[in-house]
């Protein structure tokens, strides 16, 4: 059934259904029970607790209405190995100063300590 309703209903839909069968249930509980309203909403929905509290809370925070979703819009930050040169020549220098050599014995902890 979850995976027919994950195929039948979007995510915005899924949040809208959360608060409103959570607010079903607080009301049941006169608002008494939050806790209860939480776990019955939960199992009800078949989402976890938090993702209830998260967008119940979200909810009653903006009077009915949900925050906008800054998913996408944060400003992104560059890779400072995205240049081929870049990436190979730390890759070397990784490979000089970290990996195993013959001539020397292996790095211990007290070693590393030093």
């Amino acid at each position: 059934m979850q995976e027919r309703m994950d195929a039948e209903y979007d995510f915005e839909d899924k949040r809208l259904q959360v608060v409103n069968s959570f607010s079903i249930l607080n009301v049941r509980f006169l608002g008494n029970a939050r806790c209860e309203a939480v776990v019955g909403t939960a199992a009800s929905q078949g989402v976890s607790k938090d993702f209830v509290w998260k967008h119940t809370l979200d909810a009653e925070a903006n009077e009915g209405f949900f925050s906008p979703s800054m998913w996408g819009k944060n400003p992104k930050t560059p890779w400072k190995l995205a240049d081929m040169d870049i990436q190979r020549q730390a890759l070397e220098y990784c490979r000089e100063h970290n990996g195993h050599r013959r001539d020397q014995p292996n790095l211990t902890a007290p070693r590393f300590a030093k």
